[in-house]
């Protein structure tokens, strides 16, 4: 994801966060620009319901970047922090 960064600066990154416990899947979703968080949601989801948490975190994406940062390039990253959210 280096590259994104080096490749249209001033890019929005989103990255998503996530851990699983009991059936509950809480996510962070991050926009970033550089080393700067521009913005941050938390939501939670249920394991069993992956595809509308998805719609969910892919909503929230959309929303945080056409808040002020309309025009930008994205990069997307995806990892799995358990103990991090």
């Amino acid at each position: 994801m280096d590259d994104a960064d080096e490749d249209t600066p001033g890019a929005l990154r989103p990255k998503v966060l996530y851990s699983v416990a009991g059936g509950v899947v809480t996510t962070r979703v991050r926009l970033s620009s550089g080393e700067n968080t521009v913005s941050e949601r938390t939501l939670i989801g249920r394991s069993g319901e992956l595809p509308a948490l998805a719609n969910q975190i892919a909503a929230a994406i959309l929303d945080m970047a056409a808040t002020g940062h309309e025009g930008r390039a994205f990069a997307l990253e995806v990892q799995n922090y358990p103990n991090e959210c």
